[in-house]
């Protein structure tokens, strides 16, 4: 099970997440949370799922990374949205 946390620290770190509750309801479904995620950050646009970042706000990718001991394709595809 996803860190129930996850989504509002990336939040509180600038991340918008357009459709929220179907991220969401795919994280708690997934057996691999952090795959899933990785394949929504990369792929989500086509479901609607779509996550974006000012990058002047809140925390850094890396602090949300060892707080939640992200993978580091996780972190990885964090700090792209940004790109």
């Amino acid at each position: 099970m996803y860190p129930i946390h996850l989504i509002p620290s990336l939040k509180a770190a600038g991340f918008k997440i357009t459709n929220e509750p179907d991220l969401v309801d795919r994280l708690s479904e997934a057996k691999d949370w952090q795959a899933a995620l990785v394949t929504l950050l990369r792929h989500g646009e086509r479901i609607g799922i779509e996550v974006t970042r000012n990058p002047l706000a809140g925390a850094s990718v890396s602090a949300i990374a060892h707080q939640f001991h992200l993978s580091p394709t996780v972190e990885s595809e964090l700090n792209a949205v940004l790109h």
